[in-house]
């Protein structure tokens, strides 16, 4: 996953595969927006960041889409750690107990 905040739009977007290009864009949850090719997501972006409850949004979205909303949100704190700089979070699957 590669990632980026931009502090002036207080957005962040979070990018699943190398090409991101998509065709459609939804909104699952309240700011949340899902880009989509072959209704696939392929990024997640969140604007209208600084509240209390960015990372419940964030959940709710990833969560309409079938995404992992942990791992989206350790991708999103990365990047809000270093504004305007892409980060990459590589993130495996659970492991078995």
């Amino acid at each position: 996953m590669r990632a980026t905040y931009d502090p002036r739009a207080r957005a962040v977007a979070v990018i699943f595969v190398a090409d991101a290009r998509h065709g459609v864009v939804r909104e699952v949850a309240d700011g949340v927006y899902v880009g989509l090719r072959d209704d696939a997501p392929v990024m997640i972006e969140l604007v209208g960041m600084g509240g209390a409850d960015d990372e419940d949004r964030l959940s709710a979205g990833a969560a309409a889409c079938g995404l992992d909303g942990s791992a989206i949100i350790a991708a999103v704190r990365a990047a809000v750690a270093v504004p305007g700089r892409e980060v990459t979070v590589d993130v495996t699957a659970p492991r078995a107990a």
